[in-house]
């Protein structure tokens, strides 16, 4: 990734040396393509390659900060989408769609749309923006993108969906978004549905733990698992299908110091050990965290309402007042384990039995 100095300003020099940059190498595509210089546009359309003039470079990064710092509310968001935008942003490349996020580290997570080069398709992509002129995002931008390359290199499916790409000039981690995926905690604070915040449940349940195992098998820990880092994809009918982990950060080596500056997470899903003097990171930690998200979908013992209370200012909790937080739920949530175990130990037993006593009887003699 650029570093923070290479994206700041955008002064006259650094424009000047990106336009000379882009102009190179469309002379060199139309050269290739038999083109004068004075058709650099349709060279490029012809190539399918997909440059951004710096001012639409310079407009990402205006709208970027302005996202991040908050300077709108719900009614002049639309503002921010429809005016400053369309003038240098939009584009065959890049036409917003949403912006779905804006993180106090520094990142910014936006839905747009792409055409593909060669078939003129549409194409629904999420993407994921460090704030240019933040040293602290760009910088732990650096490390995400490091850990994905990390996990491209291994046999295990966190990671498999992600891909980093150049975005309106700026490096971004991008996801396809074909299927409109969510969140956890978007999809579930939509829904008041038992039923579906079960099929939640128990569908995070199998598929990230099995994710988390094939990462444990390879001696490396997630970390940061809570509900807004798990993503989830359902049907027409709102059955959820599939999960997986999203934000590589924290991903390290098992037995990691938690004191490590990059070894973070929220309060509310942290493992209870990582409070611990000199604790490091443990197969045990994260299958805590995600035992903590199950509770927080399921709101067990209020967990979700208790957090949710806790974050509109009615409430605070320190470290100890969370640690009994989380270990009252979990042990709600274990005893709603053995609860249905032994529903499912009987319906087993019966089953077995009334499968035997209609086999057929074997003639003696």
């Amino acid at each position: 990734m650029a570093s923070a100095s290479s994206v700041t300003a955008f002064g006259e020099r650094g424009r000047r040396r990106d336009v000379r940059l882009m102009t190179l190498r469309l002379q060199l595509a139309a050269d290739a393509h038999g083109h004068s210089h004075k058709r650099l546009g349709e060279a490029a359309c012809v190539t399918g390659l997909r440059f951004c003039w710096c001012r639409r470079r310079e407009s990402c990064a205006r709208v970027l900060r302005v996202v991040h710092a908050g300077d709108f509310d719900e009614a002049s968001l639309d503002v921010v989408l429809k005016w400053q935008l369309p003038a240098a942003m939009q584009c065959d490349a890049f036409r917003l769609r949403e912006i779905v996020a804006a993180s106090p580290v520094g990142c910014v997570v936006v839905r747009y749309e792409t055409k593909d080069v060669t078939s003129g398709a549409t194409i629904r992509r999420l993407a994921k923006f460090a704030v240019p002129e933040n040293e602290d995002a760009t910088e732990r931008f650096d490390v995400e993108t490091r850990n994905l390359a990390a996990l491209k290199a291994m046999p295990v499916d966190v990671g498999r969906r992600a891909s980093v790409e150049t975005v309106l000039g700026h490096e971004a981690i991008v996801f396809d978004d074909d299927k409109g995926a969510l969140s956890v905690e978007q999809l579930v604070e939509s829904l008041s549905d038992d039923e579906k915040l079960d099929a939640i449940a128990r569908l995070v349940k199998e598929k990230i733990r099995a994710q988390l195992d094939a990462l444990h098998v390879l001696d490396w820990g997630f970390v940061d698992i809570h509900p807004g880092n798990v993503v989830v994809v359902c049907d027409a009918d709102g059955t959820p299908t599939d999960a997986w982990l999203i934000d590589y950060e924290c991903l390290c080596r098992l037995g990691t110091s938690v004191a490590e500056k990059r070894i973070l997470g929220r309060k509310e899903f942290v493992p209870r050990s990582y409070n611990e003097r000199d604790a490091r990171t443990s197969v045990a930690g994260d299958l805590e965290s995600l035992d903590l998200v199950l509770a927080w979908i399921l709101d067990v013992n209020a967990f979700r309402s208790s957090i949710s209370s806790a974050q509109s200012g009615d409430s605070a909790a320190g470290e100890v007042q969370w640690d009994n937080k989380k270990t009252a739920a979990l042990l709600e949530l274990s005893k709603a384990r053995r609860a249905a175990q032994d529903v499912a130990a009987p319906a087993v037993a019966s089953s077995s039995a009334s499968s035997s006593s209609t086999r057929p009887r074997r003639n003696k003699g």
